[in-house]
């Protein structure tokens, strides 16, 4: 009989717990004032929603759209910036290449060469350097070269199959006219730093408006629950003018008279206490609408936790035209593009000119039959190297596409 009880029992309870399922997902998926799920504390019908207005303003900026995009329009810009500074990184450059050459010589060839009627040769070229941008516009080029040479030639006059040769220097190619100076190198960084600012006021206008709008709506949200207190308080008041008036009407001290206006007084300050309240329900349904919480009568229930702060303004018109310039962003932002188009326009003036060089080089060279004893020649620095000139270029055309820029 027990067992039958505690069968029975537990069908009672498995029943009513799983009797409605929807109802049960409903109740776990209602979400509060705050805008998230519903939670175990002052998630429960009629709770009071407390909102400051720095958590209103996170949350709005967190879900809007425009401004996340804004802000990764600006990521963007700055990732560029940086990759405009990779004009100065200097590069690795390898190479390696065989030659192997045979053919016949001349009679001029065949007197220089023993009277070798073939001349073969066999060669390794081996070359490894850094080459880099200074910012004046120049390019450097340091340099290490190895060259493994065998022929007929040399085997005949020495009996040694190989040769080494090898040359360690610097050279410079230093633009005296076009792409000269640090300014000209450095407009694509100055360009993409322009356009990062750019980006980065637009962000700051996108938001401004969208801080601006909530603000708006907190502030007048605080407002209304105030005025609606003091509507009430005025249908309680005209309710008590009323009976008292027709206390005074029905013993012969009050004419009925005023008794109609007493009772008109209660009709408006009823319809404007009716008119608050919708005020207030329509602020509450903004504050609900900018934290994307669905309209029900559970989330309208909200309390504006700050307070405003009444401060003394200064109105010093030189000093808030001042900051203006300071911070509005469309301002900043056409500073910045203007000051672009001069960049702009400075390198383009400079792409007029024609291409003047000055040309340098220094290095030390080494021959020998053994790598080791070449290499110990480079250490010496016995054979030297150097060389400096200049290298003029001009356009037929007159530089049609930079005069055009």
């Amino acid at each position: 009989m027990i067992r039958h009880l505690l069968l029975i029992g537990l069908f009672v309870i498995f029943a009513a717990t799983y009797a409605n399922p929807a109802q049960v997902q409903d109740k776990n998926m209602s979400i509060g004032a705050a805008g998230g799920p519903a939670e175990s504390s002052g998630s429960k019908a009629g709770a009071v929603n407390r909102l400051s207005l720095s958590e209103l303003i996170h949350r709005v900026v967190a879900q809007n759209q425009q401004i996340q995009s804004q802000k990764a329009q600006w990521d963007i810009k700055q990732a560029e910036e940086k990759g405009t500074h990779a004009i100065f990184e200097p590069d690795f450059v390898t190479s390696a290449e065989y030659e192997d050459n045979s053919k016949k010589n001349t009679p001029q060839e065949s007197l220089n060469r023993l009277g070798e009627d073939v001349y073969t040769e066999r060669n390794w070229d081996y070359r490894v350097g850094l080459e880099g941008l200074v910012p004046t516009g120049g390019k450097v080029n340091l340099g290490y070269e190895l060259r493994q040479l065998s022929n007929t030639t040399t085997k005949d006059l020495t009996e040694e199959e190989d040769e080494y040769q090898m040359y360690l220097g610097l050279s410079v190619r230093q633009p005296l006219l076009k792409n000269a100076g640090i300014e000209t190198t450095k407009t694509a960084i100055r360009v993409a730093q322009k356009e990062s600012q750019v980006s980065f006021q637009e962000y700051r206008r996108e938001m401004m408006q969208t801080v601006s709008k909530p603000a708006a709506v907190y502030w007048h949200f605080y407002r209304t629950p105030e005025n609606l207190i003091l509507r009430q308080e005025s249908v309680r008041i005209a309710d008590k003018i009323l009976v008292d008036n027709r206390q005074r009407h029905r013993t012969g001290k009050m004419a009925e008279t005023e008794v109609l206006e007493a009772m008109a007084g209660v009709s408006s300050r009823k319809a404007l206490s009716s008119e608050a309240q919708h005020e207030h329900r329509e602020a509450a349904n903004r504050l609900s609408k900018l934290l994307s919480v669905p309209h029900s009568q559970e989330t309208m229930r909200f309390e504006a936790t700050d307070k405003p702060v009444i401060e003394k303004l200064d109105f010093d018109v030189v000093a808030i035209m001042q900051k203006a310039f300071q911070l509005q962003p469309e301002y900043l932002a056409a500073h910045e593009r203007l000051e672009q188009a001069d960049v702009k326009l400075s390198f383009a003036k400079n792409q007029r000119w024609p291409e003047l060089d000055l040309i340098g080089s220094y290095g030390f060279n080494s021959l020998h039959f053994s790598r080791g004893d070449s290499c110990d020649q480079i250490e010496s620095g016995d054979f030297e190297t150097w060389s400096v000139g200049v290298e003029f270029r001009l356009p037929i055309g007159g530089a049609s596409k930079a005069v055009a820029n």
